[in-house]
């Protein structure tokens, strides 16, 4: 008989811890969201920096510079050296895109002018031309003499453009990066190009009916262009392309790459 008590006393701890297990959960406050399987905060966003110098150096003193570029243990050394011939004046940085964007996000850097030239040319008129009043008086003949309507001084075809080409000369980069997981490597499908005006060269054009021929002045373009997809350290330099330069003459144009990403606070 005086286990009954005993008994009913357990009985009771029993009920209550039964009691406590069941309790629900308060429910989370208005407007917040729980995320059950989350157990760090979410990283902060970074920007990933790219950029493109373009860079014309005297073939002497390129070359060895080229080949320390390629060299992944030289490589930072080399771009120390080129940034010292720019600002003594050695070398001369000739563009410098410069994109700022995040992971998985294309981008597009422009400096460029529009050039405007003439495309197509259709047959135009001839020119005919006489003496000018000062050698009529000279030769002592009069305008309407016969002698005066056989003396031609010169004609010439004028060929009539019948279409227009516009083209952009100047710097641009197109880029696409993506950060890897860690924050370590960044993969980037890059586009940089410098397209100029070489000069103006002297075309010939036909008069289908007289075979005559006119010289008209077409404008040709040197385009330098990388397309490429590759891997790079945060903070690394790359060599992306050596173009040999007519002006100036003996010359290279390195286009030397740059990227890095930054956390946005």
């Amino acid at each position: 008989m005086k286990l009954l008590p005993a008994l009913a006393f357990a009985g009771m701890v029993v009920a209550s811890t039964a009691a406590h297990a069941q309790e629900p959960t308060p429910p989370a406050s208005p407007g917040v969201q729980v995320d059950a399987a989350a157990t760090n905060t979410q990283p902060s966003p970074v920007n990933i920096i790219v950029d493109v110098q373009m860079v014309v150096i005297p073939i002497g003193t390129a070359a060895p510079l080229v080949r320390e570029l390629m060299d992944p243990n030289k490589t930072s050394a080399a771009y120390e050296k080129i940034q010292g011939l720019i600002t003594s004046g050695e070398a001369k940085l000739v563009g410098w895109p410069m994109i700022i964007t995040q992971s998985g996000q294309r981008a597009v850097f422009e400096a460029i002018d529009e050039f405007r030239f003439a495309a197509d040319y259709t047959a135009g008129g001839i020119g005919v031309y006489f003496p000018d009043r000062e050698t009529m008086e000279h030769t002592k003949a009069d305008a309407n003499s016969k002698e005066m309507k056989n003396t031609v001084s010169g004609t010439d075809f004028a060929g009539i453009p019948s279409s227009f080409e516009t083209r952009n000369t100047g710097v641009s980069l197109e880029v696409e990066p993506t950060i890897s997981e860690d924050l370590k490597k960044i993969t980037l499908n890059i586009v940089p190009q410098h397209v100029r005006i070489k000069g103006m060269n002297q075309v010939a054009i036909e008069r289908p009916e007289t075979k005559e021929k006119v010289i008209v002045e077409q404008p040709e373009f040197t385009t330098m262009k990388s397309v490429t997809t590759f891997t790079i350290k945060n903070g690394e330099q790359r060599l992306l392309g050596v173009y040999p330069t007519t002006d100036p003459p003996n010359h290279l144009e390195l286009f030397i790459l740059r990227g890095e990403w930054r956390k946005v606070d």
